[in-house]
């Protein structure tokens, strides 16, 4: 019912701040305690310090920086348009305690949280030129891969999350893979990368559940695939 509803970053900080917590640091030595927590609303900020310190748009930032110098010809930021370009895949999504799924390819996708459309092409594009030293300099993308464990990452184990960058062990490879999924209505992607960049793979599934185990066993299918075309090489 809300698809087609817009929401400033403001307006998502705002909704965000209102919950608690989920933990606080130390007030005396902020940086000793890392712990793993997932949250959307960091890439929020992100984008808004991205529009302080530049004077542009995050979008803007985005496609200069990333998106024309990869050619990334299948992607782009769509605004609040809720539309995607065709051809695309139909989505869908189970709601909780409906039998039928539900056509959910069409919504406002949010802002700098994910408001990307892209190919699995680009997206292993992307994801080779980052490993491989192309985007940013030695010491950032360093920082992006340094890591603290993410224990109650589900479905897969010995998970360490860094800096919008995961890495997880793979059986055949000592060096495990990077990578970083997304999620939303109707639409999934999983991926991996080897750490120096050479081979990526990427994924699309376009039904979720949100219930059951069903989406569950589907996620881990999907890893399965993903460990097995990067385990030799």
């Amino acid at each position: 019912r809300g698809r087609f509803r817009t929401q400033t970053p403001k307006e998502q900080l705002t909704a965000a701040l209102g919950e608690p917590p989920r933990w606080l640091p130390d007030a005396d030595d902020p940086a000793r305690e890392r712990r793993w927590g997932y949250s959307n609303t960091n890439y929020v900020v992100a984008g808004l310090v991205v529009e302080a310190v530049t004077g542009h748009s995050w979008a803007q930032e985005v496609h200069e920086r990333i998106i024309e110098p990869l050619g990334l010809r299948g992607t782009f930021t769509p605004g609040t348009s809720p539309y995607v370009p065709r051809p695309t895949a139909t989505a869908y999504t189970y709601f909780p305690k409906e039998s039928r799924p539900t056509d959910t390819t069409l919504g406002f996708g949010g802002g700098a949280d994910g408001c990307v459309i892209s190919t699995a092409h680009d997206h292993g594009v992307f994801l080779r030129a980052l490993l491989g030293g192309r985007l940013l300099r030695p010491a950032q993308l360093a920082a992006m891969r340094e890591t603290v464990p993410a224990d109650d990452w589900i479905p897969a184990d010995g998970v360490r999350y860094g800096l919008g960058l995961a890495w997880r062990p793979v059986a055949g490879r000592d060096d495990g893979i990077w990578f970083h999924g997304g999620t939303s209505l109707g639409s999934l992607s999983e991926c991996g990368v080897t750490p120096d960049g050479a081979t990526a793979v990427t994924s699309a599934a376009f039904t979720l559940r949100l219930d059951g185990p069903a989406q569950e066993a589907q996620a881990r299918a999907t890893l399965r695939m993903v460990d097995a075309a990067l385990a030799a090489r």
